[in-house]
């Protein structure tokens, strides 16, 4: 296999995703440098230059305070973009500009726009991006997706997707003000990101219409900046097809989850549980036991061929772009009460 340069801009700063580290468990890969800086997002773990200072030295890799000198590095071919939401863009244009793949969490951008523009640069550049973002990557949700195809379940008409973060917020989190003005929202962008992607990528169908509710009804600290921890969607998919989406972070923790996705077709109904998928008629069901490290392994090993080939990301921009469509239309509907309709691209 080739080898793969990472080169990581905001360590630190954005929540404690560092996505290189599933990348360095490929063959092939090393890490050549790393930039933080406060101004790439509110610092929820401690000083970022510090912090990004420790780990290169921990990784024995370049510590750069001009982050530019990430993306103009030639041994970096891969840059790990973990600064928040409003300042991706810029990173990620210039990355793309200079011919490097990038690779970051969710959400992919601060709107619409901007994820467009960053779909634009991807397709006139020879990187490829990928956002760690749904379900739709596992087992389960893969073989729904083949049994659709095939017919299993006739005509597709509904899709129901629940996803709730269990056990309160995460130790240390503190929702501030600016943290706030540099996310698209709350746990509709943080959780709600996953449910959508998935529901999309399961139905293979793009968005038309948005109706939106979101609320704060857990949290005095995420009421007190405007950051919602509960959000229900209701949306039209192309071809008719209706989704729902029911999503929050509950202050209480479940041995056993609430159901991650339910499809309803013509002749036949599934339901996607943990990693367990159950079809009816027939009452058959589909056992997997892959960990979440083996699917991030396998994800990430398909980035770097697609990398390598220039073939299409496994959880590609233009997905994610689609995602911050219904973004935009929720949190725009929800202040309204009224069902809005996405523009024909």
């Amino acid at each position: 296999m080739k080898r793969h340069g990472i080169g990581v801009i905001g360590y630190g700063v954005w929540g404690t995703h560092s996505l290189q580290e599933i990348l360095l468990r490929q063959e092939g890969v090393e890490m050549v440098g790393v930039s933080s800086h406060d101004r790439w997002g509110e610092c929820q773990f401690g000083d970022t230059v510090a912090a990004g200072r420790k780990y290169a030295g921990e990784k024995g890799c370049a510590f750069w305070e001009d982050w530019e000198k990430v993306v103009e590095d030639p041994s970096v071919d891969i840059v790990s973009v973990m600064t928040s939401p409003v300042s991706k863009l810029e990173v990620v244009l210039a990355a793309l500009e200079r011919g490097k793949s990038v690779v970051m969490d969710k959400p992919l951008a601060m709107n619409a726009e901007g994820a467009r523009r960053m779909v634009k640069a991807e397709k006139e550049s020879r990187g490829v991006g990928m956002v760690l973002c749904g379900h739709q990557y596992g087992r389960p949700c893969e073989k729904l997706g083949e049994l659709i195809g095939e017919g299993r379940l006739g005509e597709l008409r509904h899709v129901d997707s629940w996803l709730y973060f269990m056990g309160g917020i995460y130790p240390g989190f503190r929702p501030t003000e600016r943290y706030r003005s540099e996310v698209p929202g709350g746990e509709l962008t943080v959780i709600g990101t996953h449910a959508i992607q998935t529901v999309l990528a399961v139905a293979g169908r793009r968005p038309v219409e948005v109706r939106c509710r979101i609320g704060q009804r857990f949290y005095e600290e995420y009421a007190a900046v405007g950051y919602e921890d509960w959000a229900e969607l209701l949306l039209t998919l192309e071809g008719g097809v209706t989704a729902g989406v029911s999503v929050g972070r509950l202050p209480h923790k479940l041995e056993r989850q609430l159901p991650l996705l339910e499809v309803s077709g013509t002749r036949g109904y599934a339901v996607v549980e943990g990693e367990e998928l159950m079809v009816w008629p027939g009452e058959e069901t589909f056992a997997f036991e892959e960990s979440q490290q083996e699917r991030y392994d396998r994800l990430f090993g398909d980035f770097l061929r697609a990398v390598e080939t220039g073939e299409e990301s496994p959880i590609g921009f233009e997905d994610l772009y689609q995602v911050q469509r219904v973004l935009d239309a929720g949190y725009a509907g929800a202040k309204t009460g009224k069902t809005v309709r996405l523009e024909e691209e």
